[in-house]
C-alpha cells in the first residue's frame, strides 16, 4: 500500500514539473531535503523564486489543500531557508510560496489547481 501511495505521489510530482514548464517556470531542484523537511520542487518563475508543496489525492481538492497544516507550513519555510543559506546565489531572488493540487480518478485522469503565494 505505502508503495502505490509513493508511486502516486511520484505521479504528481511529475505532472507538477511539466505544468511549471508548460508556463515557463525553470526547474532548479526536485525532492530537496534538510534536517526540517523536504520540499517538492524549487524553480525559477521570472525574477521569483518559488517552493511548491504538491499534494496528490484520489479524494478531494479540500483534503489535499488542509494538509498542509501550519506545521507543515513552519516546516517548508525553514527547509527553504535552508536551501538559500546553502545556495547564496538564490538569496538575491525574490520568493514565494506555491501549493499545486492534483486529483486523480479512477481512470487515472487528473486535474491540476495550482495556487501561488498559497502560504498567505
Amino acid at each position: 500500500m505505502k508503495k502505490n501511495i509513493e508511486n502516486l505521489g511520484n505521479l504528481g510530482e511529475n505532472i507538477a514539473v511539466a505544468h511549471l514548464k508548460r508556463k515557463g517556470y525553470k526547474i532548479v531542484k526536485k525532492n530537496y531535503f534538510s534536517q526540517y523537511g523536504e520540499i517538492d520542487i524549487i524553480a525559477l518563475d521570472k525574477d521569483e523564486l518559488v517552493f511548491v508543496e504538491v499534494k496528490t489525492r484520489k479524494s478531494s481538492f479540500s483534503n489535499a489543500q488542509s494538509s498542509i497544516s501550519n506545521t507543515k507550513q513552519k516546516k517548508i519555510k525553514l527547509t527553504a531557508m535552508d536551501f538559500l543559506y546553502k545556495h547564496p546565489l538564490f538569496q538575491e531572488e525574490f520568493t514565494r510560496f506555491d501549493a499545486i493540487l492534483i486529483k486523480f480518478n479512477k481512470d487515472l485522469n487528473h486535474k491540476l489547481i495550482h495556487l501561488k503565494d498559497a502560504f498567505r
